[in-house]
């Protein structure tokens, strides 16, 4: 009984977000992005790259049948410093009314790409208009009906993280706790622009000791206002370079369902998905995790990374509504 009524305890102080491991004698905790033993240091840019924006609809109010109009829209691109390349559109749904006309395409990409190149500067706004027919009075049966204009602007871009772990020799780390200093490590992560982030957190604590297994997690999250659901195989990347071929981490592994055994090329440890696709549910994958194995030796202490890459296809969703009355 006093078992159940601990554990209904922690469960409360769990959801209230007030809880103390170590005073519960939980020190060991394994539960990633929970109980962040380690300080993490976020640093990450802004969330959508092109966003459509200011979608009007010309005459403003209903038409009468087979009445023509317009769709205006802009498109912008938020990044700053690079080209977005290869922006494609796809006009998925126009009720009865039909399509007559309107913005440039190239007809030959497959979905068709906006404009001539499909190409945006940085910070380049470009804006689309198209045409429409209203439906005829017998397609409308006499009846008042709303066409639904929805479209949907794709664009691909890459998802990139990186952290940075404290290693520390065995007899550097007995020395300190020895001399009573408090032995920790404050991990940086940077996470880059765009929709898709990856995010790193620790099933121990910093910094790890050599010739040991340092377990971590990967989580990607779509914290844009599209929609990415799934992670195709082969695209999501976790590597481990070696800075230094005289002290290479021994070998890393991540869950063998997903990841298949990974390898080492030019020095760098890497991992992929390559055996299935990752679901992400709620707009985020389950937490990933991985095993790395720190070198034989550390030359006292030392910082190492690990990367994250994710090339994606990301859509934005855009609509608007346009009356028809008889």
């Amino acid at each position: 009984m006093k078992k159940i009524i601990l554990g209904s305890l922690i469960l409360v102080l769990f959801v209230s977000g007030c809880i103390d491991i170590n005073n519960l004698g939980l020190s060991n905790c394994d539960i990633p992005f929970i109980c962040q033993q380690n300080t993490v240091n976020v640093t990450k840019l802004g969330p959508d790259i092109l966003v459509i924006q200011n979608i009007n609809v010309i005459p403003k109010g209903s038409v009468r049948p087979k009445d023509e109009f317009s769709v205006y829209f802009q498109v912008k691109n938020q990044e700053e410093n690079d080209i977005v390349s290869n922006v494609r559109y796809s006009l998925f749904d126009t009720g009865l009314c039909s399509f007559s006309g309107g913005t440039p395409i190239n007809p030959k990409t497959i979905p068709p790409q906006l404009w001539d190149d499909g190409n945006f500067a940085p910070a380049e706004t470009k804006q689309g208009d198209w045409s429409f027919s209203a439906p005829s009075l017998e397609d409308i049966a006499n009846l008042r009906t709303v066409c639904p204009i929805k479209f949907k602007i794709t664009y691909n871009y890459t998802s990139r993280s990186q952290v940075d772990i404290g290693l520390i020799d065995d007899v550097r780390l007995k020395e300190l706790q020895r001399s009573g200093k408090d032995v920790s490590y404050s991990t940086n992560l940077n996470i880059g622009r765009g929709p898709i982030k990856i995010y790193f957190d620790f099933g121990g604590t910093l910094p790890a000791r050599n010739n040991s297994n340092l377990s971590f997690y990967v989580r990607v999250v779509d914290e844009g206002s599209g929609l990415y659901t799934t992670i195709p195989k082969g695209k999501l990347s976790i590597q481990a370079p070696n800075m230094n071929s005289a002290r290479p981490f021994q070998n890393l592994e991540c869950v063998s369902d997903y990841f298949g055994i990974c390898s080492q090329n030019g020095g760098v440890w890497m991992c992929s998905n390559s055996q299935k696709v990752i679901p992400l549910i709620s707009k985020k994958t389950f937490d990933i995790k991985c095993t790395l194995e720190t070198p034989s030796t550390v030359n006292e202490e030392e910082t190492r990374y690990i990367n994250a890459y994710l090339p994606y296809d990301y859509d934005v969703i855009g609509s608007a509504s346009v009356e028809v009355k008889p």
